[in-house]
């Protein structure tokens, strides 16, 4: 609980950045023309294969598509904000599936509508260790240049340049070999009370050999037990995970208010399946003068 109001003090800075790079990142996805489905899948030593269907949402252009997989897992920094993780260096000891994940194809070219079955096989080593596997499969799609319209008879050549956008789709892929079991704990639990807001921090540690994929649950009572404030989401805790919930101040009287937060793994997934574990369940009282 150290610097407990030094971090949140800093979260106001980094909310208007954060909005800067998503509202960037939402225009980009806004041009992608390449929808895989499923966006997660799931493998084992009896389920070696599977299958995701990549569409051309255009109707105008050719999409150039290649496949590859990369080491990759979910991650965040101390204020929230999750990404995934490449690490530059990959150790032994990572968990990395990347290196025995195959596409058939990896390479081909989708017209306007058109749609692919790619699938999805694994080859890993003989004496592979039972636990969890992680590989990022990455979708790389390409605009097909069209070529350019003729110039005009009598009239001097222009020169034209074009934009060719690469958009890079990434889903997960995980690989359970022998028996796999996960689970997931509160770490830390904080909360901070400024003249705006009413923020709360919830720091995750994955238990297990298995990654915890479920759901994160918030809740914030009155002193009469009734629900005024509520959060949820999904989350994937492959080592550690850190969510920072706000709730307006303006929205809250002076008094006693408890915070609950709710771990469990009733959560369903476009592919794959979802591994079982225990909720998890913590509460804190919260003072607002």
């Amino acid at each position: 609980m150290k610097n407990k109001n030094s971090f949140f003090v800093r979260i106001a800075l980094h909310r208007l950045i954060f909005l800067h790079f998503l509202f960037v990142s939402v225009m980009v996805t806004g041009y992608t023309q390449v929808t895989i489905a499923p966006t997660a899948i799931h493998l084992s030593n009896n389920n070696p294969t599977d299958r995701i269907i990549v569409f051309n949402n255009s109707n105008i252009d050719a999409q150039e598509v290649e496949l590859d997989a990369r080491f990759g897992y979910p991650a965040s920094d101390e204020h929230g904000n999750v990404s995934i993780y490449y690490p530059e260096v990959i150790s032994a000891d990572d968990p990395n599936a990347s290196d025995w994940v195959y596409f058939y194809p990896r390479r081909f070219i989708l017209q306007p509508g058109e749609r692919q079955t790619v699938r999805i096989a694994v080859r890993p080593p003989a004496d592979l260790s039972v636990g969890e596997y992680w590989a990022r499969p990455v979708i790389i799609s390409t605009p097909v240049k069209r070529p350019a319209p003729a110039a005009e008879a009598g009239k001097s050549d222009v020169l034209r340049a074009g934009l060719s956008t690469q958009i890079n789709t990434v889903i997960a892929l995980n690989y359970r070999h022998g028996n796999v079991n996960t689970g997931v704990e509160i770490a830390d639990f904080m909360e901070n009370v400024d003249e705006d807001d009413l923020s709360v921090r919830v720091d995750m540690t994955r238990k297990g050999n298995a990654a915890f994929l479920g759901n994160l649950i918030l809740r914030i009572r009155d002193s009469n037990n009734r629900v005024i404030g509520e959060a949820r989401r999904d989350v994937a805790v492959y080592y550690d995970l850190t969510r920072v919930f706000t709730f307006p101040r303006k929205d809250l009287q002076s008094g006693v208010y408890t915070a609950e937060v709710e771990l469990n793994t009733d959560r369903r997934l476009t592919g794959g399946s979802i591994l079982p574990a225990k909720p998890v369940r913590r509460s804190v009282r919260i003072n607002v003068p």
